[in-house]
């Protein structure tokens, strides 16, 4: 009693379409059809209020290995968090100014990397 129940949307693909936290929407994803693991856009309920909608929409961009490079506020179409890989493929989550995060943590609860 009392357990938060997650249940995850996928398509035939394998990728997460939609996050329902106790039958909520909490995120949604848009997938680029050019590649199977390129995120294109993602809706999410950042305070976490069933109900109060998906207020954040977040853009992804890539690079041309199809890496995910940066988050852009869709409303004001600044990045707001930015990503680099060593040669082996292990990202370093940055902020939008180029500096490394505390714990390597993105602070849009990002996980697609």
């Amino acid at each position: 009693m009392g357990e938060t129940v997650t249940d995850y949307y996928y398509n035939e693909d394998g990728r997460v379409l939609e996050e329902r936290t106790d039958a909520a929407v909490a995120v949604q994803y848009l997938w680029d059809i050019r590649y199977s693991d390129a995120p294109v856009l993602r809706w999410r309920d950042a305070d976490a209020q069933s109900g109060n909608g998906l207020e954040e929409v977040l853009y992804y961009t890539q690079d041309a290995n199809w890496n995910t490079t940066a988050l852009v506020d869709a409303a004001t179409g600044e990045v707001v968090e930015r990503y680099l890989y060593d040669p082996y493929g292990k990202a370093t989550v940055l902020d939008e100014g180029w500096q490394p995060v505390t714990n390597n943590e993105s602070a849009f609860a990002n996980t697609i990397l």
